[in-house]
Parts: structure tokens; sequence; C-alpha cells
């Protein structure tokens, strides 16, 4: 399971992709207004403003770049897992316990359906693991769900969804995330 620190990265990346290009715009509008007529705008000649230097920032990486996007999608579907071991597995939260697997299973859906780059060979395999894991936590929430003493499966769940975690973690190492 993912710490707290790590959970925020995939957020924070996001930030900071809109935030470079708005920062590079807002440098060069400074420095286009400090070339203009002083007496005109009001703001000195972008040469006698200390700190302001126009420069070339480089742009947020390509929404194309498969290793970003592919850690992204692997980082979703660690949020989800998360969400979902953080239900209780309580009668009352059949609902919300199956709710949660629905996010987890069209997370892993995404991360199926992500650009593998060249790493394509090397992680077919575990992606495939990674599948049969979630077939397994989906039979156990079924059981779950299903059974007249839902207490007999929640080890099962539990126990599966433990599983999961850790095939998830190593197809992470695996993918370089």
């Amino acid at each position: 399971m993912p710490d707290a620190s790590s959970s925020s990265q995939p957020h924070l990346l996001r930030l900071l992709q809109r935030l470079v290009p708005a920062f590079a715009s807002l440098s060069l509008l400074v420095a286009c207004a400090g070339g203009s007529d002083p007496a005109a705008g009001g703001a000195a000649p972008a040469s006698s403003q200390p700190g302001v230097i126009a420069t070339a920032t480089p742009g947020p990486l390509p929404s194309g770049d498969v290793g970003v996007d592919l850690c992204l999608t692997v980082a979703n579907v660690e949020e989800r897992l998360a969400a979902f071991r953080a239900v209780e597995l309580r009668l009352p939260n059949r609902v919300a316990l199956d709710i949660e697997l629905a996010k987890l299973q069209a997370a892993f859906s995404e991360l199926r359906q992500a650009d593998l780059g060249s790493l394509q060979e090397q992680l077919e395999s575990p992606l495939k693991r990674l599948g049969y894991r979630l077939a397994e936590v989906e039979l156990a929430v079924e059981d779950f769900r299903t059974n007249s003493r839902p207490q007999r499966a929640v080890p099962n769940v539990e126990g599966d969804a433990e599983t999961f975690s850790n095939e998830l973690a190593a197809f992470a190492i695996l993918a370089r995330c």
C-alpha cells in the first residue's frame, strides 16, 4: 500500500503540468510589458527590473509520454485499491464495497488498455497475473455479498485484496514507477 506522500505524487504532477505553461505565459507577458513605453504602461523596461528574466521554460511532459501515463494509471489503481481496502467489511457496507470494487475494476481496465511502450513484453505476464488477482478479489467480494454469514468471507476478501496489492506493487516496480 503506498504511503501518503506517494499517493499525492500524481496530483502534484498534474498540478505542475498545469502551472508550468501558466508560469511561462506570465513570464512572457511580464517580459513583453516591460519592453513597452514606461510612460504609457507605467512599467520600467525589463532590463531595469531586477529579478525579471525572460527565459524559455520547458512545458509539461507530453500526455503521450508512455512512462508518465503508465505510472499515472498505476497510481490511479493504487488509489482505488486503497479506497476499496478502507471499506469496513460489515453487513451494512455491502453497497459501498460494491461501489469501490467497481471503481477499482474501472481503474484496472484503464491499466489494461494503457500503452506499455518498450516494456510491453516484460509487463504482459505481470499484467495478466494482476488480472487474475483482481478476479479473485471479485469472487471474494461476491462471496461476502451473497453469503448468509458474511463474516466467514471477510478473511478471503482481506487476503485477496492483500495479494492484489502485493502483485500491483510488483507490477509498479517492473513498470519503473
